[in-house]
Order: C-alpha cells, then sequence, then structure tokens
C-alpha cells in the first residue's frame, strides 16, 4: 500500500484512520524495495500457530472495535507465508444534524409494489444538489470538518434496481457530482441504517486483472526475493453506520414534462441508493456502499407517518 495512503485525520467532528500491516513469515525476508516503498508496518509472525487473534486484534483497535472478528480461525493457513492487511475508520459529525424528534416512519420500496417500514430521517435545509440527467440525482451531506462529505446518488423514480443504476454510471458521473453539484433548498429524507458485510474479493481482483496474484505460477519475487509465494484469498469486511447525528464507518480488507420549480428540491431516499464518504483534499472515495434494504432490526413496527410519499 502506498505511502500516500498512510494519511490520518482527527478534529473534534471527524476521525479518519487508515493503517497498514504487512505480516511476513518468520522464515521469510522481506526485500529492501519492499521496505523503501511500501508503508505497511512489517510484521514477523508464526503463520502456523494461529495468527488469526493477532491480526483480528490489529483490526478491532484500528476500527474501534467496529469490527471485531474480522478473520476466522480456518481464513488462513498454517503454510502462509505473507498476509497484508488495510483497515480503516471513519467517524463523522453532520455539519447539519438531523433533529430526532423529526424521524418518523416511512415506506421503503423494494420494488413497485413491495415496501417495508423505515426510521427515516427528514430535514430541510440548503445542501449541494445535483441532477443526473435521464438517471437520477446526487446529494452532499458535509461533515463538520468540510474536508468530508457523504455523497448520496439516488435513481429515479420508479428505479429499484441498484444495478441498473450502476450501469448508467461513471467516473466522470461521480467527478461531475463532486465538482459541479450547485447550493439548493432541499427537504431530504434518510433512512438510519447500518450496514456490515463481509465479501471475498478475489473475483473482483480477477476482474481487474491481477488475478494472478492468487496463482502459484504467480511472480512476487519482488517481495521476498523468492518465487514461490502467492497470496491465497483476499476478504474484504466494512460496516457503516448511519444516524441523525453523523456517520461512523470501518472496512478492513485482506487483500418528465415541464412544470413550475418547486420552491425546493425533494431528496427522499426512499428505494435503494449509492453513497460515497469522500475526501476533498486528497479527491478520495473513503467508503462506497449501496442501501438496498434494510435489515429486519431496522424495519419499523410503528404505523406510517401521514407524510409517506413516493417521490
Amino acid at each position: 500500500i502506498p505511502k500516500q495512503t498512510k494519511e490520518s485525520s482527527k478534529t473534534s467532528d471527524v476521525i479518519f484512520e487508515l493503517a497498514n500491516r504487512f505480516y511476513v513469515s518468520e522464515t521469510e525476508t522481506v526485500t529492501e524495495c519492499i521496505k523503501c516503498h511500501f508503508s505497511a508496518e512489517l510484521k514477523t509472525i508464526d503463520f502456523s500457530k494461529s495468527p488469526v487473534e493477532t491480526i483480528n486484534k490489529f483490526v478491532a483497535e484500528v476500527t474501534k472495535n467496529e469490527i471485531k472478528n474480522f478473520l476466522k480461525e480456518e481464513s488462513i493457513e498454517s503454510g502462509t507465508k505473507l498476509a497484508l492487511v488495510n483497515a480503516a475508520y471513519f467517524k463523522g459529525m453532520w455539519e447539519k444534524q438531523f433533529q430526532k424528534n423529526r424521524s418518523s416512519t416511512q415506506s421503503f420500496y423494494l420494488s413497485k409494489t413491495d415496501t417495508v417500514n423505515v426510521t427515516m430521517m427528514r430535514q430541510k435545509s440548503k445542501f449541494k444538489y445535483f441532477k443526473l440527467k435521464g438517471v437520477g440525482k446526487a446529494l452532499e451531506l458535509p461533515y463538520k470538518d468540510p474536508d468530508f462529505s457523504m455523497y448520496i446518488l439516488l435513481p429515479r423514480r420508479g428505479e429499484y434496481s441498484p444495478s441498473n443504476f450502476i450501469n448508467k454510471l461513471s467516473y466522470e458521473t461521480l467527478k461531475n457530482v463532486v465538482e459541479n453539484s450547485t447550493i439548493q433548498m432541499v427537504a431530504v429524507q434518510i433512512p438510519k441504517f447500518t450496514i456490515e458485510k463481509q465479501l471475498p474479493l478475489d473475483q473482483v481482483l480477477q476482474k481487474m486483472n491481477v488475478g494472478d496474484l492468487f496463482q502459484t505460477s504467480s511472480d512476487l519475487s519482488i517481495l521476498t526475493g523468492k518465487s514461490d509465494i502467492h497470496f491465497t484469498s483476499a476478504i474484504h469486511k466494512a460496516k457503516i453506520s448511519v444516524d441523525e447525528e453523523g456517520t461512523t464507518a470501518a472496512a478492513a480488507t485482506a487483500f418528465a414534462s415541464p412544470r413550475s420549480a418547486p420552491l425546493f428540491k425533494r431528496f427522499y431516499c426512499n428505494r435503494p441508493f449509492i453513497y460515497f464518504i469522500y475526501q476533498h483534499s486528497s479527491k478520495s472515495i473513503l467508503f462506497l456502499g449501496v442501501f438496498n434494504k434494510p435489515t429486519e432490526q431496522e424495519q419499523d413496527s410503528k404505523p406510517l407517518s401521514s407524510e409517506t410519499t413516493n417521490e
């Protein structure tokens, strides 16, 4: 992991930490090239003596116990020679917090006819807003530290498939959202949510043409000077929580017809949407995800608010 990614930020309103650790078998020696160009803290470890506890402790410390059991005992084989672990933690307070007494039970549309009840946070204020022509719209929710923002991309009404929506987006789309959004008066509704997901990255990396890393024929001699070394797996686990006060996120990786304009824009996240946390100074997306469906714990059994709408 290159040195420029090691930065962390701490203020009274935002905490962002990114930590890397390179675990190498006690039987191997890391080349000087890797020591020079990589910022991951090098640690030797005996992979035959259950290193999972050590790695999990490191991830838990970095993510403030948001991710406690990153790896399972069977995740690392006794013959493993190296493991690269990346852990990130983010906690941010909204610049404009949502008032808890304004949150209410609303419908969240999984499809045109299938809905569940969720606790929806609400407020009306000035936010940066961007219209994705023919696709949807986007909103910036800034944190108190102006270097960080959450962006939400909401598909147009009637679109309930995140994959279809994602296929219509591009790097230029995200760039336009960040750089060209304009300040508007916006009525915002966003569900409170917590998402925790673990994914194997092997197939993803193969699509990125780096699948050779997992083949015995791969040449990673630049790491230890030996050619008989390769990665056996790559695992990513992330957790993000969004409520009225702000966001807590953690991640770890082992490798229409015209009409008169209303006085305000409506941005009601009552259908699947995309979100990402962005650092402006580095122009980096720190966390990115899709909110498809609330968990059973997040589904609200209370009666619907009279303000329920499918905008």
